[in-house]
């Protein structure tokens, strides 16, 4: 999980108007419908602004339009895109005074030239921030452009009071482009206006539509990796097939791994009414095999929260669950327990309490983890290694191992199927690269995947190819989509499922806001009264529906039958002459089965 906010990635297609305004598609139209307390048009400052950017990676100029609500535009030609996502950019400045709580909107026509990308993924990230503060941004999108003119409409309210802001429209990590933009505007809105009530774009990303390549691709994957050919022969005691049986093949568990970071207070305290708690457990038996606390296993919580651990331990084992660890070391001072400062006063001996951390959390519970993030987020977290050097982590990988034998050890980070970041992206795989090179105890690749919007699924698909190709198990260990849209939320969900699920190399994929909370409200699979969302209903319907086999087959005159079912444990309840009988199987490969039947 990371905690500053940071850009989302992807490839963005807008279209106009949502369902309540469609027949919204011009400034005037918007600013009929919401009359605003203050608006500021860029337009006249077009011709400024392209002489202020002198760089050679981009090059702006105004261009004259026909027959449209504007008569010029600015003209972007981004011919070397950087590998982070900030550079280069364009800024836009207003001189409004805000209080936290505002509403106010981000307008301008767009439209794509020219993108040298496979699949469409132009466009840029949109920041509406504090100019003061680089961090305080409450508006962060990113979008694709379409060829024609459109009209982006972004509402955003405001988490903070403070005088003059800044709209900035980044053009990094991406391919190189031509784009325009033409009455880029910014509109504050009196109190009477509410958020839920303005009008916001709706995004459409490519490989949305039903008929998309990648589909059929992910389909063949699936039936392929995910399947296995399940053959019976059915017996009596002298030997003889027995035939014209009823014979149901009923998945109890999945191979692959669907789980929940979950609050251990709110399935294990007794603080919780009881009836609270069962509606959470209850989720979670019907649509996980797999958890992992949120917080109750970082260095920095666990004493403040270690007090349910057990009781969530004890229901999972009951349940039969397995429970991921979260996590040994998350490399950032600030990420340590409060008023912890070895590291200031010895760093040898801090190089050596991390050794100790790792040996004392891998053995709090040495039964109860099936595996252990490692190392969490290095991007962006590296304090530790600035101070003890880089093969410090090779120390805490082998650490883990001898600890605990049994775990299986993981490498943790964010923003590498989400985010434009290309940078971090590097930086990640050379960091697997470099333990795997090193003989590094390490098993498997952890994505986090948070999504504010979505990454089109090909470019999905691509990232995980180029992890793959390290040889190691992958797994997405913190899955949300935290937006307001849940058409989108749910339609995006399904496609990221599906292209995770369709990788041979993926073995798990977890969610991180399972449960609705004030941190990420809009990426709740359940709301509060436990009742599903749009996005939970795809988490229920693939997991215990479209990928999940129950089938009824009757057996032939030879006593056979033969299917292929997701892999996985099955019950086999067998019906003939008026008497049952129930048999199990773990099926993960192709398997032949003779089963005597009394």
């Amino acid at each position: 999980m990371y905690s500053l906010i940071r850009p989302t990635i992807t490839a963005l297609l807008l279209a106009c108007g949502s369902a309540l305004h469609a027949e919204i598609t011009t400034l005037a139209e918007l600013e009929a419908a919401f009359p605003a307390a203050q608006c500021t048009n860029h337009n006249a400052d077009l011709q400024r602004i392209a002489e202020s950017i002198k760089d050679d990676a981009m090059l702006c100029t105004v261009s004259s339009v026909e027959g449209l609500e504007f008569k010029n535009c600015l003209t972007i030609d981004v011919r070397q895109p950087s590998d982070t996502p900030y550079y280069p950019s364009v800024t836009f400045t207003q001189d409004f005074e805000w209080k936290k709580g505002d509403v106010g909107m981000v307008a301008f026509y767009a439209r794509s030239v020219l993108s040298e990308s496979a699949i469409g993924a132009n466009g840029m990230l949109m920041q509406f921030k504090p100019e003061s503060d680089h961090w305080a941004a409450y508006y962060l999108k990113d979008m694709c452009l379409d060829t024609d003119w459109q009209l982006v409409m972004a509402p955003f309210e405001v988490g903070f009071d403070g005088v003059n802001t800044s709209l900035n429209l980044f053009f990094g990590s991406i391919e190189p482009q031509v784009l325009e933009l033409a009455a880029v505007t910014v509109y504050k809105y009196n109190d009477e206006v509410s958020l839920a009530e303005l009008p916001r774009s709706k995004i459409i990303y490519p490989g949305q539509d039903a008929d998309a390549a990648w589909r059929a691709a992910a389909a063949e994957r699936i039936e392929q990796h995910r399947k296995a050919q399940l053959s019976l022969k059915l017996v009596d005691a002298h030997g003889k097939p027995v035939k014209n049986a009823q014979v149901r093949v009923e998945m109890t568990r999945h191979a692959f791994g669907f789980g929940a970071a979950i609050s251990t207070e709110r399935l294990a305290s007794p603080k919780v009414p009881a009836d609270q708690r069962a509606s959470y457990a209850e989720i979670l038996k019907r649509t996980c095999n797999r958890i992992t606390p949120e917080n109750a296993m970082k260095w920095r919580l666990h004493e403040h929260m270690k007090h349910n651990v057990p009781a969530m331990l004890d229901w999972a084992k009951a349940n039969d669950i397995e429970v991921r660890g979260h996590l040994f070391v998350w490399p950032g001072f600030e990420r340590l327990p409060d008023g912890y400062n070895l590291y200031k006063e010895d760093p040898e001996a801090f190089r050596q309490d991390i050794i100790d951390h790792i040996y004392e959390f891998a053995n709090l519970f040495p039964d109860s983890f099936t595996e252990w993030d490692v190392m969490n987020e290095p991007y962006t977290e590296h304090d530790f290694m600035d101070l003890l050097g880089k093969d410090v982590v090779l120390d805490w990988f082998k650490a883990a191992r001898d600890a605990n034998p049994n775990y299986t050890n993981y490498i943790n980070d964010y923003g590498i199927l989400s985010d434009r970041d290309q940078k971090h992206q590097d930086v990640y795989f050379d960091w697997i690269q470099y333990l795997v090179d090193n003989d590094a105890e390490i098993d498997g690749i952890g994505f986090q995947g948070h999504y504010k919007s979505p990454t089109p699924p090909e470019l999905i698909w691509e990232r995980l190819e180029r992890f793959a190709a390290l040889g190691l198990p992958m797994q997405i260990t913190e899955y949300d989509f935290d937006h307001p849209d849940e058409d989108l939320q749910a339609q995006f969900t399904e496609d990221f499922m599906t292209i995770v699920f369709s990788h041979p190399q993926m073995t798990s994929l977890v969610t991180w806001t399972f449960l609705e909370n004030t941190f990420r409200p809009d990426g709740a699979f359940y709301n509060k009264d436990f009742t599903p969302r749009k996005v939970g209903l795809v988490w229920e319907r693939l997991i215990n529906e479209t990928w999940k086999t129950d089938e009824r087959h009757g057996s032939d005159k030879n006593g056979e039958l033969s299917l292929s079912a997701f892999k996985g444990d099955y019950r086999i309840t067998i019906e003939h002459d008026g008497k049952t009988s129930e048999h199990t199987v773990e099926l993960d490969q192709e398997t032949e089965l003779e089963l005597l039947i009394p």
